[in-house]
């Protein structure tokens, strides 16, 4: 996934923006895409916040969490009410709401980039496209692993620390 990529699923803002002195974020590849693109959903665990929203939803972070962040940015949410964070390392970090309060050590490190993260996202996508018009298609023992595979040629070991299961006996 390059930043060409990003073109084809966001509108170009029509003036990028130009100071994103506010956003305390560590990747630039998520700053790129910010400042040149606006954000949006991808599919319902992959909902990413426009620069607008994600300044909103950061201060609320840091009133709630001001310990969190400082080294970490909130970045996307999922419509089951989990949330996707940026930390100091420049890599994605997934917290279940399940788990209570956020915490450091209720953060799941994923060891993605941010484009990495897209790239996950649009597999996914395209993973619930495939089950939408054939609610059996992970029945297929192919079908699972093929979508195994395109998770882990992102990144390997990726489809065992996807937080979502498409199919019992995910990896």
């Amino acid at each position: 996934m390059t930043e060409a990529h990003v073109e084809v699923y966001f509108e170009r803002r029509a003036k990028p923006l130009t100071s994103v002195a506010k956003v305390a974020c560590a990747s630039e590849e998520y700053l790129a895409a910010m400042t040149g693109y606006r954000l949006a959903e991808i599919d319902a665990d992959s909902i990413l916040f426009d620069y607008e929203a994600a300044l909103n939803e950061n201060r609320w972070f840091a009133r709630e969490y001001p310990f969190l962040s400082q080294d970490y940015w909130y970045f996307g949410a999922s419509g089951q009410g989990d949330s996707w964070l940026i930390g100091p390392d420049a890599l994605v970090y997934w917290y279940d709401h399940d788990l209570g309060e956020m915490e450091v050590e209720n953060l799941r490190p994923l060891g993605l980039t941010f484009l990495q993260f897209l790239s996950m996202s649009w597999v996914v996508k395209s993973a619930e496209a495939d089950t939408e018009r054939d609610p059996t298609f992970f029945d297929v023992a192919e079908h699972r692993a093929a979508f195994e595979a395109r998770l882990n040629a992102i990144r390997p070991g990726l489809s065992s620390l996807y937080p979502y299961r498409f199919f019992e006996g995910a990896s």
